[in-house]
């Protein structure tokens, strides 16, 4: 009997199960987790930068692959080679499993950023934010409260707001922010600070604290970078709406203000090319006064209310951009070393 025959035996063992192993990898990061980092101050205090997240895709379902020539466990890049990982030739329709639950207010949702359009859906840049309104809701920014269904939300006790801190006797440095457990590294004019209600209460018992501001813009000022962008709106971040939440199958009559806060939908996420006339609007060559929405959205906004990159910037997250649901931090680092307080 040749001597290398077991050998041979055990190497192709050893590559059978490699093989079978890097399958099951694919399929477990397609259709039941994957791993996320979080690379902003967008959902503090719930996450920080650094945090590793595990993403539940059974929960909502996973989305089947879109970019068909893509390497696998790779986004946009080759790690080390750093060249480009897909061909955009062959992008196949969303298509998703049945999920285990139906995504609801207040879920911490993962998605693609849907403001990326020149990319293919699964290749943009992954955000993760707290879902405030399902398809169908009404919702509206009124002082920086949420109102959805003309009910005001409660602030969530980790809910950061932008505040101006005003500093008798002490300098704004690493021992002023780690006693009051404040994140940011360099101030903004006079110590704008992202702030929940705790630290509030404790700056205002501190005798070097002599004025605490909430910032706040005024009603029917309007911010160019607030959704939908429009002066006509009068909008800004902290007076919005109230607007409807498109959901699938909705019919809405169009109008001159509308069109305004749904053209994206209509003319970039379900792909029409839309014409306003004097009594009308055209849609695909159709003369019509009314739309049907051929998917479903959702509102999201930053736990940190100061970091605007969220529904009030770039209005609504369609659902066919999420990939799953929050499940955990799995691992955290950050530059002053592992928190091993915050794995798990």
């Amino acid at each position: 009997m040749d001597e290398k025959q077991p050998k041979k035996v055990f190497v192709r063992k050893i590559l059978l199960y490699f093989v079978v192993a890097f399958f099951i990898g694919i399929v477990l990061r397609m259709f039941v987790f994957q791993s996320f980092t979080v690379k902003s101050a967008s959902m503090e205090n719930v996450f920080l930068v650094g945090d590793r997240v595990l993403v539940n895709k059974l929960a909502f379902g996973g989305r089947l692959p879109i970019t068909l020539l893509s390497i696998p466990y790779t986004h946009r890049v080759v790690p080390i080679l750093g060249i480009k990982s897909f061909l955009d030739w062959i992008e196949l329709p969303v298509m998703r499993m049945p999920g285990i639950k139906k995504i609801r207010r207040d879920d911490i949702v993962v998605f693609n950023n849907p403001t990326q359009s020149d990319l293919p859906i699964d290749k943009r840049d992954l955000m993760m934010k707290r879902c405030v309104a399902v398809p169908g809701d009404t919702v509206e920014i009124d002082n920086k409260f949420v109102v959805i269904n003309n009910e005001r939300l409660k602030f969530h006790h980790k809910i950061k707001l932008g505040f101006t801190v005003c500093i008798k006797n002490a300098s704004y440095d690493s021992t002023f922010r780690k006693k009051f457990r404040i994140a940011e590294s360099q101030r903004s004019g006079n110590y704008r600070l992202s702030l929940t209600a705790l630290q509030i209460k404790e700056l205002r018992a501190d005798s070097n604290i002599y004025r605490i501001k909430r910032c706040v813009d005024y009603r029917g000022s309007f911010d160019s970078l607030a959704f939908p962008h429009s002066q006509k709106t009068g909008w800004n971040f902290d007076f919005s709406g109230p607007v409807i939440v498109p959901k699938k199958g909705m019919t809405v009559e169009l109008t001159k203000e509308n069109l305004r806060i749904y053209y994206s939908i209509i003319e970039i996420m379900e792909d029409n090319h839309i014409l306003e006339k004097e009594s009308c609007f055209i849609i695909n060559g159709d003369v019509t006064r009314t739309y049907t929405f051929e998917n479903d959205y959702y509102y999201v906004l930053n736990d940190n209310r100061a970091d605007i990159s969220d529904s009030r910037n770039w209005g609504f997250l369609p659902e066919n951009h999420i990939v799953g649901k929050f499940g955990f931090v799995w691992f955290s680092h950050d530059e002053s070393g592992i928190n091993w307080h915050r794995m798990f």
